[in-house]
């Protein structure tokens, strides 16, 4: 059994391989649907002289069903040494579900590091600094 498709990858692998390997797969997508060779181009960015890094990324999801009453810490968080995107997928005032999908999600951090366990590292640290205030739908509060 073989599964394919011909779109891009979601869940943001674009741009932790644009942070790794420094090739853009979204030009490179749009340079081939116009009839343009790639390869050559890709190649030659991999063979450039660059220092190793590796990129990582973490989601954030509710544990539970509730609303999503308040972020505090994300742009502190922000501006953490390594970190190349943070991203709050939800507004807060929103209610979210337990994780089911990958709709599910409330937030989303991408870093680097000269290793994979170094770019790990990375988000764990933004995501101790960072507090989601989830409150319980009434409903669920009151046991119905």
């Amino acid at each position: 059994m073989i599964e394919t498709h011909v779109r891009m990858g979601g869940d943001e692998i674009s741009a932790l391989v644009l942070d790794a390997t420094g090739v853009d797969l979204a030009v490179c997508v749009v340079r081939q649907l116009v009839g343009e060779k790639v390869l050559a181009d890709i190649r030659a960015v991999l063979h450039e002289e660059r220092p190793a890094q590796c990129s990582a990324i973490w989601f954030v999801a509710a544990p539970v069903a509730a609303v999503l009453a308040d972020v505090s810490g994300l742009d502190e968080a922000g501006d953490t040494e390594g970190v190349t995107e943070v991203k709050l997928l939800v507004d807060p005032g929103s209610t979210i579900g337990a994780l089911e999908s990958s709709d599910s999600r409330v937030a989303y951090v991408r870093a680097v590091g000269k290793t994979a366990d170094l770019a790990v590292y990375v988000v764990v640290e933004w995501l101790a600094l960072v507090q989601f205030i989830l409150v319980a739908p009434t409903r669920l509060r009151q046991g119905r």
